[in-house]
């Protein structure tokens, strides 16, 4: 079993083993490699390993805490949004000079 640490062998894959109980190992595909698969960041990966145990471990509370990752998530996901628009506003105008025409008042309109 610790051939590896003998020098006679790789070591075991880290997902044939979970530390502080089972609550992983009894899935079909455990969190860390679906989260790993599809590239998910930091906060993606959380929503998503709370969700798949809280049944089996936290109940609610885990639940919450999936909730609290995505409440991040969506924070950091509207300010990206944010400025990329101000980026976008900010490179149309560069490199143009706006003209402004006579005010309202003095045109007749």
């Amino acid at each position: 079993m610790y051939a590896h640490l003998s020098g006679n062998g790789p070591p075991p894959p880290a997902s044939n083993k979970q530390v502080g109980g089972d609550h992983y190992k009894c899935m079909s595909v455990q969190p860390w490699d679906f989260i790993a698969a599809n590239g998910l960041g930091f906060f993606e990966g959380n929503c998503i390993k709370y969700i798949c145990r809280w049944r089996t471990k936290g109940g609610i509370q885990d639940l919450e805490k999936a909730r609290h990752y995505l409440d991040k998530l969506l924070e950091l996901a509207r300010a990206e949004d944010e400025a990329n628009v101000s980026k976008r506003i900010a490179a149309k105008g560069e490199g143009h000079s706006i003209v402004l025409g006579p005010a309202l008042s003095e045109s007749g309109y």
